[in-house]
């Protein structure tokens, strides 16, 4: 799996492009927050008929959350006035991809939420390509807090190695259950 085709440099897309297969879980250092929190803030500040759009709410959820604030109050503010199931999935993916980049307990929830809504929007080579990430994903191990960040191609490498190791007759750890599962095993 090519990990790096999915990235998705949030600063840098338009709104209409947001795809719902990309990758924004990706790890940002504090000086990549910052300037991703001011071009958020000056976009959020733009008057936008019917309120900011929602890569604006999205890049600022993406800062926050890399200079460790809390964005679980602005995760379920997203989803309450998000007004389509795309930008209801997306926001969901979004959250469960930053809590999954550092390893957080409640990334597969919102991964498999966020996949959930977006499987009858996405086209098959986009449903498969987030459908094998996800039930890759599931191979790692999941913490109360925060692990080192890591992208996307390290983790799914991490969880590689951890499936080769258990080998194949091993269950998966728990609380790594989905409901996708079975379209691949």
């Amino acid at each position: 799996m090519d990990a790096d085709a999915f990235i998705i440099d949030i600063a840098h897309w338009p709104e209409s492009e947001l795809p719902l297969a990309g990758w924004y879980g990706q790890p940002m250092t504090q000086a990549q927050a910052e300037a991703l929190d001011r071009q958020a803030r000056e976009c959020l500040h733009r008057r936008f008929p019917g309120g900011p759009p929602l890569r604006c709410r999205l890049q600022w959820l993406i800062a926050r959350f890399w200079r460790g604030r809390e964005v679980a109050a602005e995760v379920e503010n997203l989803l309450a006035v998000a007004d389509d199931p795309s930008a209801r999935a997306l926001v969901l993916l979004v959250h469960g991809q930053l809590l999954a980049a550092v390893r957080r307990q409640g990334a597969l929830a919102r991964l498999d939420a966020g996949f959930a809504l977006a499987s009858s929007l996405l086209n098959p080579e986009a449903y498969f390509q987030v459908l094998k990430r996800h039930a890759v994903l599931r191979d790692l191990t999941w913490h109360a807090l925060p692990a080192s960040p890591q992208d996307l191609a390290s983790l799914l490498r991490e969880a590689a190695v951890i499936r080769r190791l258990r080998g194949p007759g091993e269950p998966r750890p728990r609380g790594t259950e989905g409901s996708h599962l079975d379209t691949l095993d």
